[in-house]
């Protein structure tokens, strides 16, 4: 994803209903395909950066101790 790519998605996840309305309204629909595109990337990117976190921990030792030790205060 580009620059340009990473502002449009900027602007589709951070606009009010105001602005967003008034992209839609004179949005084509190649616009509104590219739009949905973008969207789906950056889910798929989300995901692979969760799995990735998710793989990253195998060690819930210290938190487990540290929870008990919340809960014995």
């Amino acid at each position: 994803m580009n620059k340009r790519d990473r502002d449009n998605t900027r602007f589709l996840i951070s606009a009010d209903l105001t602005a967003l309305a008034a992209w839609i309204d004179q949005a084509t629909n190649e616009d509104i395909k590219y739009a949905l595109e973008l969207t789906n990337t950056v889910r798929s990117e989300i995901e692979i950066h969760e799995m990735d976190l998710q793989d990253e921990i195998e060690d819930f030792t210290e938190a487990k101790l540290l929870i008990d030790r919340i809960k014995n205060v």
